[in-house]
């Protein structure tokens, strides 16, 4: 199949008004065979939008553009602090096998709402493998730099 082992080779943002790119996201885009397109979720002021590429959760990332003049940049995501990590006993042990981002919404201009999975492999006593989840909802506000975190019921 032709879907399979094809990946993006240039994605851009383009200005409708005068066709030009205003926004490279080709080393952004992580997406492959029949999952190689990316999603574009946009602020209610278009000033910013994240996007979301990817096919297999280990290969799967958001990455926030926000206008700089008449073009679109990267906006720097620091790693936030999740809650509970610390002291939860199922994960002392527990190896890490992936995580992954997914923009949710945009809460106003400069405040996104952002899905936070982590997921890991534990053993019981008697050696058997189990999988273990984690959901995080994690909301930047890209006009303080702050972000905060909390663990999704």
């Amino acid at each position: 199949r032709v879907t399979e082992n094809s990946k993006v080779v240039k994605a851009e943002l383009i200005e409708k008004a005068t066709g030009k790119a205003i926004a490279d996201l080709t080393k952004d885009d992580v997406g492959t065979g029949a999952h190689r397109e990316g999603k574009v979720l946009w602020s209610p002021d278009s000033k910013r939008f994240a996007y979301f590429s990817g096919a297999l959760a280990s290969k799967v990332q958001t990455v926030v553009y926000q206008k700089n003049g008449r073009k679109f940049a990267r906006a720097d995501l620091p790693k936030v602090e999740l809650p509970g990590r610390a002291g939860d006993a199922e994960l002392v042990r527990a190896q890490h096998l992936w995580e992954f981002v997914e923009p949710q919404r945009w809460v106003g201009p400069d405040v996104l709402e952002l899905r936070h999975h982590d997921y890991f492999e534990g053993k019981h006593a008697d050696g058997s493998i189990h999988s273990i989840g984690r959901t995080y909802l994690i909301t930047r506000d890209f006009m303080n730099g702050k972000a905060t975190a909390k663990v999704r019921e």
